[in-house]
């Protein structure tokens, strides 16, 4: 199916559809645009809301490697360059995305996780889109979006005249989700 086939198709169904239709792909179009997009400053939202995942969490067997994988971003942002090659970025980003993955559906704080991965997964998509080199990352883990039932399950939401830049409309949604969820301890301070 084609672009044109798509979107006729949104046409034939309505409004709800076409708003459907932009849902399910709300995560691509996180990066697709520039204006007002810092990758930094969004792997800083991604790190404060694993932060907030695992302040929530307790003791959960996927916590320790979670908090593993969390300092291995951490470290590869502190020593990455902006424009330059960020494949163990990308490979620290699949690490936390594949630890999500197994947390279950049913948990209080699952939504979060949801957006978690959307955010990542926008990541990911923004990186592989800037240079031939970044497009053949080599992931210490298979891809973690193939069975990742958090994949597409709460988009993150576009740049808006309250919240102009992605890492703060990133933030505003991962803050309004945590408080609607009653956990105020995994909002992003």
């Amino acid at each position: 199916m084609n672009r044109r086939m798509f979107l006729k198709g949104l046409a034939a169904i309505g409004t709800a559809g076409r708003f459907a239709g932009m849902l399910a792909i709300a995560p691509v179009a996180f990066v697709m645009t520039a204006c007002g997009f810092s990758v930094t400053a969004v792997l800083n939202v991604i790190i404060g809301a694993v932060q907030g995942i695992l302040r929530i969490a307790g003791n959960v067997p996927w916590a320790s490697e979670l908090s593993q994988a969390l300092a291995t971003l951490q470290q590869q942002i502190a020593t990455w360059k902006s424009g330059g090659p960020a494949a163990l970025i990308i490979d620290a980003l699949n690490t936390i995305e594949a630890i999500a993955a197994v947390i279950p559906l049913t948990k209080v704080y699952s939504p979060l996780i949801d957006l978690l991965v959307s955010a990542i997964e926008s990541i990911i998509t923004y990186f592989q889109n800037q240079g031939t080199s970044n497009r053949l990352v080599t992931f210490t883990r298979p891809r973690a979006n193939v069975n990742n039932l958090h994949l597409g399950r709460v988009p993150c939401a576009k740049p808006d005249k309250l919240h102009p830049t992605y890492e703060g409309v990133l933030k505003a949604q991962w803050n309004a989700l945590a408080d609607s969820l009653q956990l105020s301890e995994a909002e992003i301070k």
